[in-house]
């Protein structure tokens, strides 16, 4: 139903009244409103301020007249003059019935391009239509190609002719451009493998991986083709100062006011070594966070890399009031593949929880060895700011041994999974399903109901925009916190056809809980719920309503009260 009143607000009206521009001496009938700029206007009406442009010829006003119509889509207008008045019928204004393409590659599907078939038939939309066919062909291939554009006024079809020319390779990038790096240092976040298929993305994600290190002001390649189909790759840049301080703002409604700003120093000696203190701050949440990241100077390009690190944090929920800080190095690296990038990293850590308000022992110190392993299709990547499709998976896992600051072996593992689909295959993408997912479990020999190595800042709760969003933020459950927890979330948003780029979605979001590890408990907690999206030139703005239902409820359960949950925020996706 949601769907169905939305669609409503497009289906245009059948009846439209006639609209008189009237410009000087023009006076033109068309069946919708015509703008003009100033420039066309001066150049229909002449220019008072310019002796030679004063007057303007009827006979050149009815040229210039036939250019601007047709750049509006009205491509058969009918002129009438009456003494100096120029009457001009604009006709009906035309749209496309019919888009194909020429000798495209078999592997291309260019039906699944929809949004230029009922568009005005103008200049604008027939190069539309061919840098789309262009950037769909160097996705898949194809870096030179030529798409000759038509537009047939008679029968509303637009056709584009193709000449993809050969598939490309990946082979040697050159480098230009003045620095004090090695450009062997680059490899590092090179998102592509020699030999591998070329894909423009690709580039364009190195060049991304590139500015986020903050070594160059700006990056790019440029893809240069001669006559005989010969290309190459060249990598040019603009150096960036040793130092770079940003901050930044947002609200969301389970955190209040953020806040983030952080000092990174780049480019510390021949490898490029970087040092980077970041603040953060909310109601809920304040952080200190520092790291150094050591990449060995034997091995430019290797992507191994120490990273040292130091973390403060103290959080403030409605169910404890923790401050943690944190103190260790893990050992570092990533793999490039043709479609993911496999990272991993593992080292001890210090860790020391003071528990201000809550269930739980008072102060807990641990020392553990943690461990991160996490794969990200490139794709997903890619697309991170917009999340239209890919994958990712990652899995944390942290063990305390026993006679360590401990009195028993504790460890923790937490399984986390997000899926993306562009449904159909369309293009620009029409529905985008999402499916995000965590599962968490303690192991170890419990000895009492509750143990005294687990700070209750450190067990699994639920609820809020980070899992189930029809509980509130960390409501689940109301006891010390559970010890095994899944969730699994589902999302089926519109893509950026919908009126003012509004991107309304559905969701469900369904999880469990146990109070012992490795077991879940016989509640289920679930929540539907709907929301819009926005993609703003200041980030993400997201609203969401939830309603959270119990079934099957435990004891546990006994004193939760399920109801509407409203969320909003800038910058958060799915």
């Amino acid at each position: 139903m949601l769907f169905a009143f939305f669609l409503t607000l497009l289906a245009p009206s059948s009846l439209q009244a006639a609209e008189i521009t009237k410009l000087c001496n023009v006076e033109i009938r068309s069946g919708k409103e015509i703008d003009f700029s100033q420039t066309e206007e001066k150049w229909l009406c002449g220019d008072p301020d310019s002796p030679n442009w004063q007057q303007i010829p009827i006979p050149q006003q009815r040229l210039f007249l036939t250019a601007f119509l047709q750049g509006r889509g009205f491509h058969n207008p009918v002129f009438r003059q009456e003494g100096t008045t120029l009457f001009v019928e604009a006709g009906p204004e035309l749209e496309v019935k019919a888009f194909t393409v020429q000798s495209a590659p078999p592997e291309w599907r260019w039906q699944k391009r929809w949004g230029i078939v009922g568009e005005t038939m103008n200049p604008k939309t027939l190069e539309e239509a061919s840098s789309w066919s262009e950037r769909q062909l160097q996705q898949r291939g194809y870096p030179c190609p030529l798409v000759t554009p038509q537009a047939f006024t008679d029968t509303g079809e637009i056709r584009l002719g193709v000449l993809a020319g050969l598939p490309y390779h990946f082979g040697e990038v050159e480098t230009q451009g003045q620095s004090d790096l090695d450009p062997a240092i680059l490899e590092r976040f090179t998102a592509f493998r020699p030999g591998q298929l070329f894909d423009i993305r690709l580039l364009e994600l190195t060049s991304n991986r590139i500015l986020q290190e903050d070594l160059y002001l700006s990056t790019y390649y440029d893809v240069l083709c001669d006559r005989t189909q010969n290309v190459q790759i060249v990598r040019r840049f603009v150096p960036a100062l040793p130092r770079l301080f940003t901050a930044g703002a947002g609200f969301d409604t389970q955190r209040g006011v953020l806040g983030r700003a952080t000092m990174k120093w780049a480019r510390l000696s021949k490898a490029a070594n970087s040092l980077e203190v970041t603040l953060f701050g909310s109601f809920r949440e304040q952080s200190l966070v520092s790291r150094f990241h050591y990449h060995f100077p034997s091995i430019l390009s290797s992507r191994l890399k120490l990273v040292p690190q130091f973390s403060l944090r103290r959080e403030v929920e409605d169910q404890y009031n923790t401050i943690t800080l944190n103190l260790g190095s893990n050992l570092a690296h990533s793999w490039e593949f043709e479609d993911l990038r496999l990272a991993a990293e593992a080292g001890p850590l210090f860790e020391r929880v003071t528990t201000i308000r809550g269930d739980g022992p008072r102060h807990v110190d641990a020392i553990r060895l943690v461990t991160k392993t996490s794969a990200m299709s490139h794709l997903f990547e890619y697309y991170l700011s917009d999340p239209r499709e890919g994958w990712m998976v990652s899995l944390e896992t942290s063990t305390q041994f026993a006679a360590v600051l401990s009195e028993q072996n504790v460890h923790r593992g937490v399984l986390q999974h997000q899926l993306l689909w562009n449904v159909g295959g369309w293009e620009p993408p029409f529905l985008i399903l999402g499916w995000r997912g965590l599962l968490g479990s303690y192991f170890f020999n419990q000895r009492s109901p509750l143990p005294a190595d687990i700070p209750t800042s450190q067990r699994f709760r639920l609820g809020g925009d980070d899992d189930i969003r029809g509980f509130s933020r960390k409501q689940l459950p109301t006891g010390p916190g559970f010890l095994t927890m899944l969730y699994q979330g589902f999302e089926l948003r519109t893509g950026g056809w919908f009126p003012l780029e509004l991107q309304p979605f559905l969701f469900l979001d369904v999880a469990k809980g146990g109070e012992a590890p490795r077991k879940l408990s016989h509640a289920t907690y679930y929540a539907p719920g709907l929301g819009l999206r926005y993609n703003s030139p200041i980030g993400t703005i997201r609203a969401s309503l939830a309603r959270g239902f119990i079934a099957r409820p435990t004891a546990l359960d006994a004193t939760t009260e399920p109801g509407l949950q409203f969320f909003f925020s800038f910058g958060r996706e799915f």
